[in-house]
């Protein structure tokens, strides 16, 4: 069984609509010679970034896919996908990274391999994972992880 999810396009779509928005207004802005804005041409590669950012995002969307084994990340600015097997995955939970946005987030087993480059809470040696930004909701994200997990520890027990 394969099962595969992507960063909503959607979201990103709109964050590249809105830094194209941006970066045309600060263009704009230092060709009307506003004198607020002279010599601040450093706007219009401040805004370059997030549309380059995002502009690839839409091109090259991150993927989450899960199978009998574990779950491999991939796509956006990773160029080598990440395998994470079931059995190094204690349980996923929804988790809130920031003010009023939830998450999927997942914490290593003590004896799972070092997969620091993808965790964002290193002192407890355990990381914390926090997959952000997918179609689904995370409750069912959660719920079909937790499932996938079980359904492999389960045979493997």
């Amino acid at each position: 069984m394969r099962t595969e999810y992507r960063y909503s396009r959607t979201t990103t779509l709109l964050y590249l609509v809105g830094s194209v928005v941006l970066g045309c207004a600060s263009i704009a802005a230092q060709m009307d010679h506003q004198p607020a804005l002279r010599g601040r041409e450093w706007l219009s590669f401040l805004f370059a970034f997030p549309v380059a950012t995002f502009a690839w995002l839409a091109i090259r969307p991150r993927r989450l896919t899960l199978d009998d084994e574990g779950f491999v990340l991939s796509g956006g600015f990773s160029w080598r996908p990440t395998r994470v097997f079931w059995r190094e995955v204690e349980a996923f939970y929804v988790c809130q990274p920031g003010r009023g946005s939830r998450a999927v987030g997942f914490r290593y087993r003590s004896a799972a391999k070092d997969y620091s480059h993808l965790a964002d809470d290193l002192p407890t040696r355990r990381p914390t994972v926090v997959l952000q930004g997918w179609d689904e909701p995370p409750e069912a994200m959660v719920l079909e992880l937790n499932r996938y997990r079980a359904r492999a520890v389960g045979e493997m027990a």
